[in-house]
């Protein structure tokens, strides 16, 4: 039977059957109360208690409102780096949740003094307000760029709109030159006797038939599809001008209803 004693206002948070201290060949059982850390070295053939070993929990070191208790894995073992005022503690568990267990009771018993505290809580605040002013920046900075982006992005699609409005218009602009300084060629009927004369929109002829003198005028019929006369190949031209085929480059008069 293990065999120690608490005292009045001590009570125990965490117990572990098998943990190493320090350097040691052999396990020991452990017990955290809200006071001690305590060793228990047992031995012999009935596992007698040999040594009861405490540890204060007032000796472990606070830097700047930081508990020096660190938590690190090495291998198949779970060690606590205990840091006291005068000497060092290394705890080695077995198991990760021992480890951590007694990393968070020892992190919530620990009690700091009132200067302690305040010292911790004023090191909180400004490292909480460079936090957030970094934050903003961050964010602030985050907001510029996306607006560069989406500026850049407009300007893209501006400069796109542009060159298609431009290129629209002068695609436009040199069809119409071509229609009023080349006019289309086109066979047109004698107004007179209906004999076919050919010649440019506008453009004044006299009929090689009859000898009557007309204007030539624009052909308002639809386009058609049509067959060349002579390959048979499908075309597309307007009623009554003259079309060149595609495939056998003959010349034709494009006629209604032929296809």
């Amino acid at each position: 039977m293990i065999q120690f004693d608490l005292q009045e206002d001590e009570r125990v948070l965490a117990e572990t059957e098998k943990v190493k201290f320090d350097d040691e060949n052999k396990f020991s059982k452990a017990i955290l109360t809200n006071l001690n850390i305590i060793q228990i070295k047992e031995g012999g053939i009935f596992n007698k208690t040999k040594n009861v070993l405490k540890t204060p929990l007032s000796d472990i070191k606070v830097v700047n409102g930081y508990l020096q208790v660190l938590y690190k894995r090495d291998g198949l073992t779970h060690h606590l780096h205990i840091y006291l005022k005068s000497q060092y503690i290394d705890l080695i568990f077995k198991k990760k949740s021992e480890a951590t267990q007694w990393l968070n009771e020892i992190n919530k018993i620990l009690v700091l003094d009132p200067i302690e505290k305040e010292k911790l809580a004023k090191i909180e605040e400004k490292e909480q307000q460079k936090y957030e002013q970094k934050e903003q920046q961050f964010q602030e900075k985050i907001k510029k760029q996306q607006e560069k982006d989406q500026e850049k992005k407009e300007r893209i699609i501006e400069k796109k709109q542009d060159k298609k409005e431009s290129k629209e218009f002068f695609k436009n602009l040199r069809e119409r030159i071509v229609k009023y300084t080349f006019p289309e060629k086109i066979n047109s009927k004698c107004k007179s006797c209906g004999y076919p004369n050919y010649g440019k929109i506008g453009s004044e002829i006299t009929c090689k038939n009859c000898g009557i003198e007309q204007v030539i005028e624009e052909n308002k019929l639809k386009d058609v599809n049509y067959k060349c006369k002579y390959c048979g190949y499908q075309n597309h031209g307007k009623v009554g001008s003259v079309s060149t085929c595609k495939n056998c480059s003959e010349t034709q008069v494009v006629e209604e209803n032929k296809f």
